[in-house]
């Protein structure tokens, strides 16, 4: 066994220790006079697993330990005649104060010291609850050349002895003795904390000295101190050594008859018992609940520690002799049942006494009843299942209610099948003629018959329910946690079992089909053997607090096997939360009495997602001429598509005839207007459409133009040139009094006798009507022409800047500058180049992150990105700018999309979307090679992989066609994939526009130099070659001259 602490209290050695087969520690009284003998033993309860330092306050006969952060209390009044004591924590310690090494008290100002093995001093006052650095007020303490090795407080009294009585010990100046690395020091309480050397001669102890002392002892005017080794006694003329026989020493006390004062007598009085206030409850059938007033503290000796009051409780049987005595050490006092008579009336009164003072009389008695309170066991109990997840309660108020009937309250248990104990459950109570939506954990009830309904529980189950009756006063009174085992264990109060088994769910509702603005819901009936009378469907969007909505049409007969209900008008990408709801009605018989109902039977929610899509149109597209030229403005779409509006594209057409023109793309989200560069007086059409994380959504298009024109002519005078196709158009440059002349129409003759003639001369009028008319068409025609030639002077299409092609010292063209202030830009910052995949004829090719794109937003996106070399010239920039346009000009899922530019000093970079497969050559080439799988590489291709690629590439170059773009390389090489492995949805792009190579190219293309779709359909035939082959070279035999040479 372990010793860890020991304390003296008069004669009396207590001992903490750790026994071989407890992990906990046991209080143990030693018989002084034979230390083997242990005179009683207690085990420590509670959170202390280990005494770090222990002391005693004998005044309060009490013991004062530290176990780990905090200062506890054992009080010994009751150690002779219990098992077990159960420490109460007076004070949490700071930080400093822990890792305690020595503890001391001093019962006078009910103080405490403690010594922390790094040698600081720590004063605890118990009555306030302060811990404090005595560093701080003892001056010689603040100073660093003293270091306190252990301390000792002296209450140095003076013992009277009278005949036949006990005489006190009475102390006087108080002292504290701190053994420190200069010598012994002791300090004055009393004055001010002064410090004074107490002079010892320490070369009587050897060569050491001072530095060999570990600890010190005082008793009376001797003076014990310990080394490694052995004790030395200190007198005034010599040493006397003392061997240690088990080394080291952990703790010495010393005791002697001046050790232990204690204060005047009168500290302890308690007032007389009859002043005594308490208060007193039933707790069981046979039991009771106590709770006593505290005495007063005494008008003298302030701060002292004072002794554990004892209380006295006397319950006297009302006309008999009989007495229970109950002894307490604290003033809330539980008689537990057993020690009462059951039923019985007495009379209580209640004495306190302490160590010190004797009981002085009896409190006032009280009237007191056992039982009382306790009401009998309600009866006839009958459960009905109403729908499948609620059951009825009904049942009549007890035969014996023993309190009054307000006072009565009703818990109900359930246990289901399958479980082994019942439990309580919470219920709606029946108030005013309907139950109460709010749950509570207990029923009341007035008048039988009484009833309750029990809601949330599981459909198809077997369940029993009992009923228990308790007293709501003593339920809500202060020892309600030490009353609920005690309703537990009253069988008395419980009705007998009823049983219901809750009914069957009558159907399932699951999505049959989900868009991305409507659910369509399928209904299946299980036939259940009580089914409802009505079910309807109700949804509502997930996380909001708005009520259920439910679609049309949405209730049905629950007796139809499968039906369909269909939720429209949803917003895209959104959770939705649907269910069914159930209507339950019929009757029941309770006592003979029938009793109808209605019930609601709420599936669980469930959940579904419409798909994601992109934004509806945007909303009043305008488009205006204002001084500055052309304003279009729009805005925000109905729906984002169920993810933010990350960019708006503007495209623009002169007629109804002619092609739509990519005016403005990556038109910031929250921008709602736009205005193009030019300020052309032209009439125009326009259109546009929002983007988002899925792609472009539909076009809004702009209203009226024609009429907008015409009344900002008739407010601003520029002349009407002519009127095309539809259209008017206005050229300021004419002079300021242009008009349009209307033919007159020619009057009808009535003379009879020329309607010969007249018919001849309008056959003939009507000839040079039309020859007219065609001459003034060709004319026009002829004048449009030439003005869409001036107007292409400052435009580039498609096919114009594929087949640019410019000499290394040409500067960029002012037509690719216009574009390329269209392209996407980001700034440098937002991009990262991660990993390098390859290298280019312009530069290399990294795998990297990029965010803040404009079609996508903040968030961090996987990207490919094209850098142009270092060193580049200026021919190279503009290939390179070429491609960009290009792309940019492109939305198709078969067409890899440009995501954004970098173009800030000498970083040149193109952001592409990421196709993590690679190029088509390469994976074809692999999957020749690879006959089982990897993880790298899938096994050989299936046929439907293969036609899979074929019709995406096929779906790309029908966009570029209907865009009247000729992509000129068409070829493996140039298509990428989305992933390598068929555990994903494979997808195959058109990725690169600018590179030609002999081999791919139609005869004409190498003869005449004719590009057009159909060299576009020759190339996807030499490319549907490869595919086929699985990367095989087409001409294997051939190299480029070759190829042309046999062209």
């Amino acid at each position: 066994m372990e010793y860890q602490a020991i304390a003296f209290i008069a004669n009396d050695l207590f001992a903490v220790r750790i026994e071989h087969d407890s992990l906990q520690p046991v209080l143990v009284q030693i018989d002084t006079n034979d230390i083997e003998n242990i005179v009683h033993k207690v085990s420590i309860g509670g959170d202390v697993t280990r005494v770090d330092t222990m002391t005693s306050d004998w005044v309060g006969h009490r013991l004062l330990l530290v176990s780990g952060q905090a200062l506890y209390q054992l009080p010994l009044d009751a150690f002779l005649t219990t098992s077990l004591l159960t420490p109460r924590k007076l004070i949490e310690l700071s930080t400093g104060a822990t890792d305690a090494k020595q503890l001391t008290f001093d019962p006078f100002k009910n103080t405490a010291y403690l010594l922390t093995r790094n040698g600081s001093l720590f004063m605890l006052n118990l009555s306030k609850g302060h811990v404090r650095n005595m560093a701080s007020i003892v001056p010689c303490l603040s100073s660093q050349t003293y270091t306190v090795l252990t301390i000792l407080i002296m209450l140095h009294g003076k013992l009277c002895r009278h005949v036949a009585e006990f005489a006190w010990n009475r102390a006087s100046s108080p002292k504290i003795y701190a053994l420190t690395w200069n010598g012994l020091v002791v300090i004055d309480v009393e004055e001010n904390n002064k410090c004074d050397e107490v002079r010892i001669d320490w070369n009587k102890f050897g060569e050491k000295g001072l530095k060999a002392m570990s600890a010190f002892a005082i008793a009376d005017k001797l003076f014990v101190f310990v080394t490694s080794s052995e004790m030395l006694i200190y007198g005034r003329e010599k040493v006397v050594p003392i061997p240690i026989t088990y080394p080291p020493l952990r703790q010495i006390l010393a005791v002697s008859q001046s050790s232990q004062p204690y204060p005047e007598r009168s500290c302890f009085a308690l007032p007389s018992s009859s002043g005594i206030q308490f208060t007193m409850v039933n707790e069981g059938k046979t039991g009771a609940y106590l709770e006593v007033s505290k005495p007063p503290p005494p008008n003298t000796c302030h701060g002292v520690s004072l002794p554990q009051t004892h209380y006295e409780v006397y319950f006297n049987r009302k006309n008999s002799d009989k007495v229970k005595h109950i002894r307490s050490y604290t003033e809330k006092i539980h008689v537990e049942n057993g020690i009462l008579d059951k039923e019985t009336d007495y009379e209580v009164t209640v004495a306190w006494l302490n160590r010190y003072s004797e009981a002085s009389g009896t409190s006032d008695p009280k009237p007191f009843r056992t039982g009382f309170g306790y009401p009998s066991a309600p009866r006839s109990l009958q459960a009905v299942a109403v729908t499948p997840d609620t059951v009825y309660l009904y049942w009549n108020l007890p035969e014996t209610l023993n309190a009054p009937i307000a006072e009565i309250k009703y818990k109900i248990s359930q246990q289901a099948s399958g479980l082994t104990s019942p439990s309580s459950i919470a219920v709606q109570e029946y108030v005013d003629g309907a139950f109460s939506p709010i749950t509570s954990d207990s029923a009341s009830c007035l008048v039988s018959p009484c009833r309750a309904k029990i809601a949330n529980l599981r459909p198809a189950t077997e369940y029993k329910f009992w009923v228990r009756s308790i007293n709501s006063f003593l339920a809500t009174s202060i020892h309600k946690s030490h009353l609920n085992s005690q309703f537990l264990e009253d069988a008395e109060a419980i009705s007998q079992e009823a049983s219901a088994r809750t009914k069957d769910i009558p159907g399932t509702l699951r999505p049959d089909n989900v868009t991305g603005s409507s659910l369509l819901l399928r209904w299946n009936s299980l036939q259940a053997e009580q089914p409802p009378s009505l079910i309807a469907v109700q949804y509502k969007v997930t996380g909001r607090t708005s009520d259920w909505k439910a679609p049309s049409n949405a209730s049905f007969d629950p007796s139809v096997p499968t039906i369909l209900v269909l939720i429209n008008g949803l917003l895209s990408a959104t959770s939705y939360d649907y269910r069914f709801v159930a209507a339950y009605t019929g009757t029941f018989l309770v006592e003979g009495r029938v009793v109808g109902y209605q019930e609601y039977y709420y599936q669980g929610v469930q959940h579904a997602k419409t798909k994601a899509g992109v934004p509806t149109a945007p909303q009043q597209v305008e488009a205006g001429l204002d001084d500055e030229g052309w304003i279009v403005s729009w805005k925000e779409p109905v729906s984002d598509g169920g993810s933010p509006i990350t960019s708006y594209a503007v495209e623009m057409r002169q007629n109804r005839s002619s092609e739509w023109e990519i005016a403005e793309r990556g038109l910031d989200g929250w921008k709602l207007w736009w205005r193009p560069a030019k300020n052309s007086r032209k009439s125009w059409e326009f259109r546009v459409r929002a983007a988002n994380s899925e792609g472009f959504g539909a076009y809004g298009y702009s209203s009226d133009i024609i009429g907008q024109y015409i009344s900002y002519i008739l407010a601003h005078p520029y002349p009407i040139n002519s009127l095309i196709d539809g259209c008017l158009v206005v050229s300021p440059n004419i002079g300021t009094h242009g008009y349009i002349s209307v033919p007159p129409v020619a009057g009808e003759s009535s003379q009879s006798w020329l309607y010969f003639v007249l018919t001849i001369s309008l056959i003939s009028i009507l000839i040079v009507l039309t020859l007219i008319f065609l001459m003034m068409r060709v004319r026009a025609r002829a004048s449009q022409l030439e003005k869409e030639r001036n107007q292409d002077k400052n435009c580039i299409t498609l096919e114009k800047l594929a087949s640019m092609d410019h000499a290394p010292s040409q500067p960029m063209p002012p037509e690719m500058i216009n574009e390329i202030k269209n392209l996407p830009h980001v700034r440098s910052e937002f991009v990262c180049l991660e990993k390098k995949l390859g290298t280019g004829s312009f530069g290399e090719v990294w795998e990297g992150v990029a965010s803040h794109l404009p079609m996508i937003g903040e968030k961090e996106t996987k990207v490919a990105i094209k850098a142009l070399h270092e060193g580049y010239e200026e021919s190279e920039k503009i290939k390179f700018m070429k491609e960009a346009v290009l792309m940019n000009n492109f939305d198709h899922p078969n067409i890899v999309k440009l995501l954004g530019v970098c173009l800030e000093g000498p970083k040149q970079f193109l952001i592409l979307e990421f196709m993590e497969g690679g190029d088509l050559l390469n994976f074809l080439q692999s999957s020749d090679h690879f006959s089982s799988p990897t993880d790298s590489f899938p096994s050989q291709l299936s046929l439907r992989d293969v036609l899979s690629m074929l019709i995406d590439i096929g779906r790309g170059c029908a966009y570029l066609e209907s865009n009247r773009h000729v992509h000129r390389d068409l070829a493996a090489r140039n298509c990428l994939i989305s992933f390598r492995t068929p555990d994903h949805h494979r997808v195959t792009k058109i990725g690169k526009f600018i590179y030609l190579s002999a081999i791919w190219l139609a005869p004409e293309c190498i003869s005449d130099g004719i590009f057009s779709s159909k060299s576009d359909v020759w190339a996807f035939g030499i490319l549907i070659y490869e595919i086929v082959a699985l990367g095989q070279k087409p001409y294997p035999f051939m190299d480029n001259k070759q190829v042309v040479f046999e062209f």
